[in-house]
């Protein structure tokens, strides 16, 4: 069913969200939970190669991706977790409302 989602960016994003949060609810506490971590970290390298978390995600749409790649046992993806989230936080704050700051 999701095949084909990740060659565009909002399908690459709404298949992330599906792999990475579904089954983290569905079985949470279970190995199964973390099942689709390969899958989920090829859609973020897909994402991040396509510079789509950047072009064209908005802060709120780049958070999924970004926590996707922190919750990932990797250390490659750890590093690029952090990269992300440090340049994340500074463009939450640009566009957070004055009353928000």
């Amino acid at each position: 069913i999701l095949d084909g989602w990740e060659t565009e960016p909002y399908g690459a994003l709404a298949k992330l969200i599906i792999l990475d949060q579904f089954p983290r609810t569905i079985y949470r506490g279970t190995p199964l939970a973390f099942g689709k971590q390969s899958e989920v970290a090829a859609l973020v390298n897909t994402i991040c190669a396509n510079k789509w978390d950047e072009q064209v995600y908005n802060v709120v749409e780049r958070m999924w991706v970004y926590m996707a790649a922190s919750q990932i046992e990797d250390r490659d993806m750890q590093d690029l977790s952090m990269d992300k989230w440090a340049k994340w936080s500074t463009d939450m704050i640009a566009v957070s409302s004055k009353e928000n700051k």
